[in-house]
């Protein structure tokens, strides 16, 4: 009795699908997605990382102004109204902000 064609499909399929250099090809693929998955996931954490730290630094900043990060804290920029300001012209080129 012969074959009917999904048997012939089905071994047809499985003969491809054992087929070593299709299964390394897979693998292989398989792999890189895998490594460029990884890759993609330590540049996020290393973005983090460097947010943190610029966070840290901000803070620090905020922290010796007078009043620290407790005018922020305090009603934002209103609680700034007293401070004066200055135009950019009168700025000088040496502040460290």
């Amino acid at each position: 009795m012969p074959a009917r064609l999904e048997d012939q499909l089905t071994g047809a399929i499985e003969q491809r699908i054992l087929n070593s250099s299709l299964l390394d090809y897979t693998l292989q693929r398989f792999q890189a997605g895998l490594e460029n998955k990884l890759a993609e996931m330590q540049r996020r954490t290393t973005g983090l990382d460097e947010l943190r730290r610029e966070r840290q630094s901000l803070k620090a900043k905020a922290d010796r102004v007078p009043g620290g990060s407790d005018a922020s804290s305090a009603g934002g920029i209103a609680g700034l109204r007293g401070v004066p300001t200055h135009s950019s012209s009168s700025l000088h080129s040496s502040s460290p902000y």
